[in-house]
């Protein structure tokens, strides 16, 4: 570890105060709010969670989100090799996947690694880089990855020094809606008349599964 700070995991976000989320992850950053919606989802087949609590010189410096998941080696391979691996998979289905450990969220546009005043990612950077490697080895993952991360935070996670080395790669790209007026009937006017159809089936459905409490509010401001 980086001399003076550490890192320890945790698999539940609600272990980690709730002031230190609200001082690391401020509006509009997603945090403990996010991240309990994520855990009560029943996503346990997809993805293991951990929070990475980073202390510098004792004290709570900042959160590492991160999760365990098993990726599809098909994504990424070439069509005649995925079709292997999918048969291979079948009788060895480990051969088919890549179990990986993400620092960053498996639903959010950006990985963040949520930081107090006063506290910058080159000064936590190698302890996490370390931690997340041990992490990770500890749950049978020999791949770490630091999904999505903006530019600005390349220089700090790819830095020669402990934690090995980290190099940067292309992600999927973002996308961007524009969503026509000014409400959600100016969205379902705007859809094909099938789309239309099918969401509102949908939404339909899921009513009639569960009773849901729907509340619009601005982020930092109570609904």
């Amino acid at each position: 570890m980086t001399a003076g700070v550490s890192v320890e995991f945790t698999p539940r976000a609600g272990a980690i105060a709730p002031d230190l989320w609200a001082a690391c992850f401020p509006p509009p950053r997603e945090g403990l709010f996010w991240y309990q919606a994520l855990e009560a989802s029943g996503l346990e087949d997809q993805f293991t969670f951990r929070y990475g609590l980073i202390r510098s010189d004792g004290q709570p410096a900042g959160i590492a989100p991160c999760f365990l998941h098993d990726v599809p080696i098909s994504l990424v391979a070439p069509a005649p090799v995925a079709w292997a691996l999918r048969g291979l998979s079948r009788v060895f289905p480990r051969a088919g996947y890549q179990r990986t450990f993400f620092v960053g969220s498996p639903c959010a546009d950006e990985g963040t690694v949520g930081l107090a005043p006063g506290i910058s990612l080159a000064d936590v950077a190698p302890a996490l880089r370390t931690a997340a490697r041990a992490e990770a080895g500890a749950l049978g993952s020999p791949l770490v990855v630091f999904k999505d991360f903006v530019a600005d935070d390349v220089p700090a996670l790819s830095a020669p020094g402990p934690g090995g080395k980290f190099v940067p790669s292309l992600s999927y790209p973002g996308t961007v809606v524009a969503l026509p007026g000014a409400g959600k009937e100016d969205y379902y006017r705007s859809l094909s008349h099938r789309r239309r159809h099918n969401l509102m089936k949908k939404l339909r459905r899921s009513r009639e599964c569960l009773a849901l409490d729907t509340r619009v509010g601005r982020l930092g401001h109570d609904p």
